[in-house]
C-alpha cells in the first residue's frame, strides 16, 4: 500500500509510542511494581501476528512457531 507522507509519519509515530510504551511496561515489571514478569500480549503488526499472540496468552509455546506465517499464506490462498 503506498501512504503519504503525511501518513507514514502519523504510522511511525503510531508505532515509536507503542514501542515507548511497551519499553516502559517492562522496566515497571522488572521493578515488581506488576505481579507479571513480562507483557502479556505482543506487538502485532497484523491479523496473523495477532491471532498467534492472543492464543499465546493461554499456550506461550504457539509464539514463535510458525503459525502466523501459516495464516498470511492460507489468506493468500483463500482470502480473507
Amino acid at each position: 500500500m503506498n501512504a503519504s507522507k503525511g501518513m507514514t509519519e502519523y504510522f511511525d509515530r503510531i508505532d515509536s509510542g507503542v514501542l515507548e510504551t511497551y519499553e516502559l511496561a517492562k522496566k515497571a515489571r522488572e521493578l515488581s511494581f506488576d505481579p507479571e514478569q513480562k507483557v502479556d500480549i505482543p506487538i502485532a503488526k497484523g491479523v496473523a501476528q495477532r491471532v498467534e499472540g492472543l492464543i499465546s496468552a493461554v499456550s506461550p509455546k504457539i509464539l514463535g512457531s510458525g503459525v502466523a506465517q501459516r495464516i498470511v499464506q492460507l489468506e493468500k490462498k483463500y482470502g480473507r
